[in-house]
Formats: C-alpha cells, sequence, structure tokens
C-alpha cells in the first residue's frame, strides 16, 4: 500500500524508530515527520523528507504542501530515502553490529562456519 503514497505524513508523537518511515522510505515514499525520539534517524531533513518541530502544526502542513506540489523533490527526497535505509538497516551490516556489540560486552569471539552459523567461544579476547 506505502507503493502508491506520494508523502507520508508520520503524525507520531512519541515513537522508537518508526518502522512505517522506513518502510515508506524503502519503497521511496519522502516521509514528513515530527522530530521526536528516533525519527531523525531515518528522516533527514531535506535529504529524505522533512522534519517538524514537534507540535508545530503549520509547519508540518507547510511541508506537506511543499512536497504535493514537487514531484521532483518526493522523487529525490524517495531516492535518497531508499538508499539510505538500503545501506543503514541492510540485515548484514545489522547482524554484524550486534554480533561485535557481543563480544565487547561478553569477552567472546564469534566463530562463522562457511554455512554462516555463529559459535561462541568464551574466554577467547
Amino acid at each position: 500500500a506505502l507503493a502508491g503514497f506520494d508523502i507520508l505524513a508520520h503524525t507520531s508523537q512519541w515513537e522508537g524508530l518508526p518502522r512505517a518511515v522506513v518502510q515508506a522510505l524503502l519503497m521511496r515514499v519522502p516521509a514528513v515527520a515530527f522530530d521526536i525520539d528516533g525519527t531523525p534517524e531515518v528522516v533527514l531533513d531535506g535529504v529524505t523528507g522533512r522534519l517538524v518541530r514537534l507540535n508545530h502544526l503549520d509547519a508540518f502542513a507547510e511541508a506537506l504542501v511543499c512536497l504535493a506540489a514537487d514531484p521532483a523533490l518526493r522523487a529525490r527526497l524517495g531516492a535518497a530515502g531508499r538508499e539510505q535505509c538500503l545501506t543503514r538497516f541492510d540485515w548484514r551490516r545489522m547482524v554484524d553490529a550486534l554480533e561485535a556489540l557481543y563480544q565487547e560486552l561478553t569477552g567472546t569471539k564469534a566463530l562463522r562456519t562457511n554455512a554462516g552459523v555463529v559459535h561462541w567461544q568464551f574466554g577467547v579476547g
């Protein structure tokens, strides 16, 4: 359904990392959202969408009107959003980062098999 959107108006006032925004950006749909919690991690103002201060409703509406009137801008922001999400939220990158964190916190080392299975060696720095 998001692929049919021109713009995602994300009006949440509290939310960690908004998955709906990530999903929209992956579909090349730019977002207008409030600058709350994890939203600024995915909505980069003027790059992947428009970020508006919380409860600044006139600015939110203005950002929507601006994007609605400019298909080229929507396309540019949507393409940048997709690229950012593919790079930043790639599952391999996220698994590697989580694995590195586990190694740091536990002082262990992970060994991968050719099949991608991870075995942990405790007491190995």
